[in-house]
């Protein structure tokens, strides 16, 4: 009983990290969700596997003490000094059996479940690792976004007749030329109808 309560201390454990691992997988974005999700997969499996290993451990402590019954009944059943002699050295010998059977099935689960718990922790790990490159990469990327946006703000002083800008030295600079210094923007000269009539009444525009 000793060694089935071990083992179950050892599945809440193991438990633990699977709930730790449903937990991280909460604050995550879709690429973290999708590697905590595989590690909470594989250490359910390795928990399925433990319980497995302990249902086994029942199975063959139950089959030896049938056996150990069995010796027993036919022990009783001998009326001669030599078949009682005979029936206790059954019943040593099956006990011997059952204990060593126990403790097989034991180191069985105890193994079973040191593989789990080492390989749940390694999952955590890699995801956890996994996890904090992709938050380092996604601000990174952020801090680099924002250091190429450029915004205008504020009130922008303009030259009511040539429509040149003032700068904060107080410079007067053409439109396009402030615009493009104070941000991504960038120009490409053509000429509107109206001012091809004003400009150039010779020239006739195509439709």
């Amino acid at each position: 009983m000793e060694v089935l309560k071990d083992i179950e201390a050892q599945r809440l454990l193991l438990q633990s990290a699977v709930d730790a691992a449903e937990g991280l997988l909460g604050s995550a974005d879709v690429t973290k969700v999708k590697l905590l999700d595989d590690a909470s997969k594989i250490a359910e499996a390795q928990l399925a596997k433990t319980d497995d290993a302990r249902k086994a451990l029942l199975d063959k402590a139950a089959i030896a003490s049938q056996a150990l019954l069995r010796e027993t009944e036919r022990a009783k059943a001998a009326q001669l000094t030599e078949a009682d002699d005979a029936a206790k050295a059954l019943v040593v010998r099956a006990a011997e059996e059952a204990d060593m059977l126990v403790h097989a099935a034991a180191d069985d689960a105890k193994l079973l479940l040191s593989q789990a718990a080492e390989d749940a922790n390694v999952l955590l790990r890699e995801a956890a690792g996994t996890a904090r490159t992709l938050l380092r990469a996604a601000i990174e990327t952020a801090r680099e976004l924002f250091a190429r946006v450029k915004v205008l703000e504020g009130v922008l002083p303009v030259c009511m007749h040539c429509k040149k800008i003032r700068d904060e030295a107080g410079r007067w600079e053409r439109f396009e030329a402030y615009i493009s210094l104070h941000s991504e923007a960038d120009f490409s000269h053509g000429i509107c109808p109206e001012c091809v009539v004003k400009h150039y009444p010779e020239q006739k525009l195509s439709d």
